[in-house]
Parts: structure tokens; C-alpha cells; sequence
């Protein structure tokens, strides 16, 4: 091996995060498993929480009770593919590296997985409203 490309394979490594670096060797330990987003939402219930972030079906339920959000909001998205939701809150790396260790299988799409996901979304309950006090509503004195 040339010492050029010695220096390209390293320092993709260090490239690598440490919640990827996690993902990749969980994905080897395990047999690189994969899981239909059919079967992940069958398996999903409020008392085991898989959910797909970023093409890949995670076991968020031991997190549940740690959850920053609430276990309920993991609940209420048990069985669908929350990217767009994760992303968009804006998770730290401590997160990603958290939900890194809780990973089960990569996600395998099908044409009825999408058509049940959506049909799971139309079914669940709006978010509850942020509580608003009177505290809040007058302005300082």
C-alpha cells in the first residue's frame, strides 16, 4: 500500500463520527441484519419503540424514561421513520451518538411499509399545545 493511500484511509476514519464509527461496527457484531418497514412497524408497540432514523430502524425503547422530549413523544412515533423530525430538532452529537448504540437493522423500504406509515401518521393524535399561564401572558411589572 502506498503511504497515499495509507493517509486517504486514515483520515477518512477520522472523518467518520463516533456515531457512525458506532452504527458500522453494531451493523458487523450483529450480521448486518436488515428489517422491512413493514415488519418494523408489526414490531413496533408502546412497549417496544422501533422507529427509522436516516435509512436505519433503531430500539429506542430503554431511552424512553432518559428522553429529553418525553417518552411520549417516542411513543407516538413508534413504527415510522422520523429523519425529517429528528433532523429538524437539531439533536447534539451526544444524541446521535446515543441512539448510535440503540441500533437494530438497516431499513429496507417497500411500496405497503410507506402506504401503512402514512396511514399510522394520519392516525395519531396532534401534539398536545405548550401549557400557557397567566404568568406568562402579562408582561413584567
Amino acid at each position: 500500500m502506498s503511504k497515499t493511500s495509507e493517509t486517504n484511509d486514515s483520515s477518512s476514519d477520522d472523518e467518520m463520527s463516533l456515531a457512525e464509527k458506532t452504527i458500522y461496527e453494531r451493523r458487523a457484531a450483529l450480521g448486518f441484519p436488515k428489517m422491512t418497514d413493514v415488519e418494523m412497524i408489526k414490531q413496533s408497540s408502546e412497549d417496544k419503540l422501533l422507529m427509522a432514523v436516516g435509512g436505519i430502524v433503531f430500539d429506542v425503547t430503554a431511552w424512553g424514561d432518559e428522553h429529553p422530549g418525553g417518552k411520549l413523544v417516542l411513543q407516538r412515533n413508534a413504527g415510522v421513520d422520523v429523519t425529517q423530525m429528528f433532523n429538524r430538532v437539531g439533536h447534539s452529537d451526544a444524541a446521535r451518538e446515543k441512539l448510535a448504540t440503540l441500533f437494530v437493522a438497516d431499513l429496507q423500504e417497500t411500496e405497503e411499509g410507506r402506504a401503512m406509515m402514512a396511514q399510522k401518521q394520519l392516525k395519531k393524535p396532534p401534539p398536545e399545545p405548550p401549557k400557557v399561564t397567566a404568568k406568562k401572558l402579562l408582561p413584567p411589572l
